[in-house]
């Protein structure tokens, strides 16, 4: 015997869940994006020491 099956997905309250989940990712990224001038301006200093030379 097989039984039927139905299948239906209702777009509307996955489009909800997807905006907010995008709003989230947007204001990750501008929390990152503050940090990356400081990460720039240390890479563009270099190493300003030399670790001692151990024997």
């Amino acid at each position: 015997m097989v039984s039927p099956v139905i299948v239906m997905f209702d777009e509307g309250l996955d489009l909800g869940f997807e905006i907010a989940r995008e709003e989230i990712v947007f204001q990750q990224d501008a929390v990152f994006e503050g940090l990356v001038p400081a990460l720039d301006l240390a890479l563009g200093l270099g190493m300003q020491w030399a670790p001692a030379h151990m024997a």
